[in-house]
C-alpha cells in the first residue's frame, strides 16, 4: 500500500467511515447485520422470518472474519493517533488530522506489508512513539 503526502480521502465521510473505507467485505458484513437488525424491528410474519434467517447467516460469517473487532480496533488506532471525535466530518478537520486518518485507514487495511517513510511526522510525540513500538 502507498500512502501519499496528500492522502486521497472523502471529505464528506465521518472519521470512522473513512477508516473503514478499505475494510471491504468485513465492513459490508457488519453494515448488513446492522441493516437487517433495524429492518427486523419493523417487520412481521414471513418477512421477519426471512430477515432472521439472513441475519443468522451473516452472523455466522462475522465471527470467523474478525469483523466484530473492526470498530474497536479502529477506535484504538484513532485514539493512539490523537483523534477522539470519530463522528467528525473529515472535511472539517485540519490537514494534520487528515493525514492521521489516512494513516489509520492504512493501518486498518488488510496488507501483507506496509512500508512507511517518516510515519511519525505530523502525528505528535505520543503517537509517534506508539507507531514505532507497533
Amino acid at each position: 500500500m502507498y500512502l501519499p503526502q496528500q492522502p486521497d480521502i472523502d471529505e464528506e465521510l465521518t472519521v470512522l467511515d473513512q477508516v473503514f473505507a478499505d475494510c471491504g467485505e468485513q465492513m459490508q458484513l457488519v453494515r448488513e447485520y446492522e441493516e437487517l437488525s433495524h429492518k427486523m424491528s419493523h417487520a412481521g410474519g414471513k418477512e421477519l422470518d426471512q430477515l432472521m434467517n439472513r441475519l443468522a447467516v451473516v452472523g455466522e460469517q462475522l465471527e470467523p472474519s474478525g469483523a466484530w473487532e473492526l470498530e474497536t480496533n479502529a477506535k484504538i488506532i484513532l485514539s493512539k493517533l490523537g483523534i477522539e471525535d470519530f463522528e467528525a466530518r473529515v472535511g472539517d478537520l485540519s490537514g494534520g488530522y487528515r493525514k492521521r486518518i489516512a494513516l489509520a485507514t492504512a493501518l486498518m487495511g488488510d496488507h501483507d506489508l506496509l512500508l512507511l517513510t517518516e510515519p511519525t511526522s505530523d502525528v505528535g510525540a505520543g503517537a509517534g512513539d506508539w507507531l514505532q513500538e507497533s
